[in-house]
């Protein structure tokens, strides 16, 4: 009959107990331990850029599916796959804070130029022009429209747009913003006049579906139609329901030479009224004769900052920029859209436009370009004389389009 006597872990530990107890353990075989992999993918020894401002550090990044799951120094057992990315530097997807993809992801789903510069995230309906909603006035011309560049368009709303951006299998994260100038013209159609109380009603409902089924805010466009026909007080109404949806405001605001400081101070009073978040998108000053204006701009901005009022920029990484030649036009020769444009019927009757063309090359002469003056031959001031036939002071499709 054998005994069990009792005894303390001290006396265990001080007699020889404990060394016959460890050398029978370590003689026997020990167990694999197997666990699953924590991480996808191990991108091991790059120097970590994470947004943050800070200085790099090395470390390890461990991704579980599309998301990064751990920052540090991770077991090389607790990866699937591994690459070694040392002497690289690592950062997050870039974010284009600016972008006109909303048509274009359709025809070009995986994004290669966006992809093979970093950029995984892209704000898309910028300039108050949205893809979406596809709705109201004139949806068949638009819907037309969309078909000479080649893409069936079977949305309407908000979310049907962002249904079938899910089901295109697109290579980059797309946040839309709803345009403004997209939901006045479904509205109103290219009308210059103050929307009745019913009509911004109607508006101010379609910020609030859009909001409610995937965007992210709202933009205007105010130097375009119908941008320009929109008086603040309208604007402030749209960004407070889009306020209520803790979205941004992002304006490419409406002027950006001679007037730049009143309209960027415009930009942060809607801000400021909603009150929402405001990004003023690609900012600058235009013509040489305004570039000192550009350091009043920012301190406008910052001293905003300072008030409370959430105001950010974004700028073009270059010294140029683009856009449509009917921005030199006045804003009663582009009511109604192209059609009445190209007729010429508004200028030929409004006395106000006879002088246009000498208008719009007054104006090239004073905004100029980044680097000087355009000379006399330039390629610039040829492409407003041909926008323009001669006799009747009519402006030329083919002109205006290049």
């Amino acid at each position: 009959m054998s005994t069990v006597r009792l005894v303390s872990r001290r006396q265990f530990v001080t007699s020889g107990t404990a060394a016959a107890a460890a050398a029978a353990f370590t003689s026997l075989p020990l167990p694999r331990v197997e666990a699953a992999p924590s991480f996808d993918l191990v991108l091991r020894g790059g120097t970590v850029l994470d947004g943050t401002g800070g200085p790099g550090f090395s470390a390890d990044i461990g991704l579980a599916g599309d998301r990064i799951a751990a920052i540090g120094r991770i077991a090389p057992e607790q990866g699937r796959a591994a690459v070694d990315v040392s002497g690289l530097h690592v950062a997050p997807g870039f974010i284009d804070i600016h972008s006109h993809s909303d048509p274009g992801i359709l025809s070009y789903p995986t994004a290669d130029s966006r992809v093979r510069q970093g950029v995984t995230t892209e704000l898309t309906g910028n300039c108050g022009s949205s893809a979406a909603p596809l709705a109201g006035m004139d949806t068949e011309a638009r819907r037309g429209e969309w078909r000479e560049e080649g893409i069936e368009p079977t949305w309407g709303s908000v979310a049907s747009y962002c249904d079938l951006l899910d089901r295109s299998g697109i290579s980059i994260n797309q946040a839309l913003l709803v345009g403004q100038g997209t939901l006045r013209r479904n509205a109103v159609g290219l009308v210059d006049r103050v929307l009745s109380p019913d009509e911004l009603s109607s508006v101010l409902a379609a910020v609030d579906d859009g909001m409610a089924h995937g965007a992210f805010g709202l933009s205007t466009g105010l130097e375009y139609v119908p941008g320009r026909y929109t008086p603040t007080d309208e604007i402030v109404a749209m960004a407070r329901v889009v306020a209520r949806h803790g979205g941004l405001y992002a304006s490419h605001i409406r002027n950006e030479e001679t007037q730049l400081l009143e309209a960027v101070s415009e930009a942060i009073e809607i801000g400021r009224r909603a009150p929402c978040r405001v990004q003023i998108s690609h900012l600058k000053a235009a013509g040489r004769v305004n570039w000192s204006k550009q350091q009043g701009a920012l301190d406008l901005i910052e001293s905003a900052r300072r008030a409370g009022v959430e105001v950010l920029a974004d700028a073009y990484p270059y010294t140029a920029y683009s856009t449509g030649l009917t921005i030199l036009l006045p804003a009663a020769a582009l009511e109604g859209g192209d059609p009445a444009l190209f007729s010429g019927a508004d200028l030929d009757d409004a006395a106000s436009c006879a002088d246009q063309p000498t208008r719009m090359l007054a104006r090239v002469d004073a905004d100029e370009c980044a680097h000087g003056p355009l000379p006399p031959g330039s390629e610039a001031r040829g492409a407003v004389r041909h926008a323009w036939t001669g006799e009747l002071g009519r402006p030329d499709r083919r002109g205006l389009e290049q």
